[in-house]
Order: structure tokens, then C-alpha cells, then sequence
């Protein structure tokens, strides 16, 4: 297994009636450098932004806040969130399923501490995933 790092690439490509070529979400990674944190696994917080947000701006706000977390911040279709009367008709849910399979195979994530924080737009995404 490798190590998930602030410059990894995750693809992640969903294909729907609004993208019938496929769209890869953006994702923004941060790994913490600090190294009173070199432990062996780290707990995750997956950022999702509100409309006309990006995965990099929601990273930037909660950079200095979670600095003892792996920071994983998708950008959306549409820089938003299929919820409920948005543009974006994305299977966002499903990209959140497979992003969460693809991060417990990094040998630095907890894969029992992966946790999802919106906002706005974001909020109601996560809602929908837990639900």
C-alpha cells in the first residue's frame, strides 16, 4: 500500500445525462507535514463546498482548523451538489462511495475515522450521504 500525499492524484470520473463523456471531479489534498503528527494512520475529513464554491477554496478555510487531518476536498459539477433543485444532476453520492473505497487504500488513513463536512450546498450533500 502507499501513502496518501498532499500532491496524490485521485480520479475519480462519473458519467450521467448531463456528461455523457464522463466528468472527474477535482480533489484537493492535504496531508499534514507537522511532525508530532507522523503517527501511522490518520483520520480523514472529506470537504464539501456550497454553491460556487471549489474543493481547493474549502480546503484553504479548514486548513489551520482540522491541522491533525488528512483534508480531501472534491470541487462539484457545476461547482455544486446534487441535492434537491440544483443544476447538477451528478450521481454525487456514488463519487463520495468511491472516494471513501479509495482513500482506505492509503496506509496513512484511519479507515475508521472518515468523516464528511459541508456547507451550504455541501451540508445537504453530506445529509443525503448519511441518510
Amino acid at each position: 500500500m502507499a501513502k496518501l500525499l498532499s500532491n496524490s492524484n485521485i480520479t475519480i470520473t462519473k458519467t450521467w445525462f448531463q456528461q455523457p463523456n464522463g466528468f472527474t471531479y477535482p480533489i484537493a489534498i492535504r496531508v499534514p507535514t507537522v511532525s508530532s503528527l507522523n503517527c501511522k494512520q490518520m483520520p480523514v475529513a472529506i470537504l464539501l463546498h456550497g454553491v460556487g464554491g471549489t474543493g481547493e477554496a474549502e480546503l484553504n478555510n479548514w486548513n489551520s482548523i482540522l491541522t491533525d487531518h488528512i483534508l480531501v476536498a472534491p470541487t462539484g459539477y457545476l461547482q455544486s451538489w446534487n441535492t434537491h433543485h440544483e443544476d447538477s444532476k451528478a450521481p454525487d453520492v456514488g463519487m463520495l462511495q468511491e472516494l471513501c473505497t479509495k482513500l482506505k487504500t492509503f496506509e496513512n488513513v484511519d479507515r475508521t475515522k472518515i468523516r464528511i463536512i459541508g456547507f451550504s450546498n455541501g451540508a445537504a450533500l453530506a445529509n443525503r450521504a448519511y441518510v
